[in-house]
């Protein structure tokens, strides 16, 4: 029996697409060696295994000089040019209104997690949320999954775990979750609940 939903937040409840994000900060002739520079590794920063701001730095040393005042404007605030995803904010409101206890896990550096509240029409029914830079475990690691069913006092088997990556969805489900991967749509979770919920 389902009895808590525990949400990804990049394309789940907030928009992560760093062609938009980056379009913010420099112009489309720039806009490739600016992405590739700034998001090489990204997932390392999500992992925690940097630090922000010598993440920050190694990028503006490599950025062309046109480039670096961009770059220092994106590290100060590229998380504003995520938005809400209507469809999760929908589900949300859904799983709330059937008593479900939601959750967030995410990989996400520590500067994210410090300024969620930028979010807080898409996290404020959240319960708890676990961030994995702040820890230096990310997904897939099955450690980060195992961290969260004990930090949410939850058991696997009761969660439904929405994440826009299969491989972060196979891994939920070899430690026990029901995991599905969510492409943007509330109709197909609702279908899903319907039938295994």
């Amino acid at each position: 029996m389902i009895k808590n939903i525990v949400f990804d937040f990049g394309n789940v409840i907030g928009k992560f697409d760093p062609d938009y994000i980056c379009g913010f900060y420099c112009d489309k002739e720039n806009l490739e060696t600016f992405k590739d520079i700034i998001f090489d590794k990204w997932a390392d920063l999500d992992a925690g295994y940097i630090k922000y701001d010598d993440f920050k730095n190694e990028k503006i040393d490599r950025l062309p000089d046109n480039l670096k005042e961009a770059g220092e404007n994106f590290f100060k605030d590229w998380y504003t040019h995520m938005p809400l995803l209507e469809e999760t904010k929908e589900l949300v409101r859904y799983f709330k209104a059937k008593g479900m206890r939601l959750f967030l896990l995410s990989n996400a550096p520590q500067f994210f997690a410090d300024h969620i509240d930028h979010f807080k029409e898409g996290v404020e029914s959240l319960e708890d949320m676990v961030f994995s830079g702040p820890l230096k475990m990310a997904k897939p690691d099955k450690e980060i999954y195992l961290y969260a069913m004990k930090k949410f006092n939850t058991k696997p088997e009761e969660c439904l775990f929405l994440d826009d990556k299969a491989e972060n969805v196979t891994a939920a489900r070899l430690i026990g979750m029901n995991a599905l991967v969510y492409k943007g749509e509330a109709q197909p979770v609702k279908e899903w609940y319907a039938v295994f919920g």
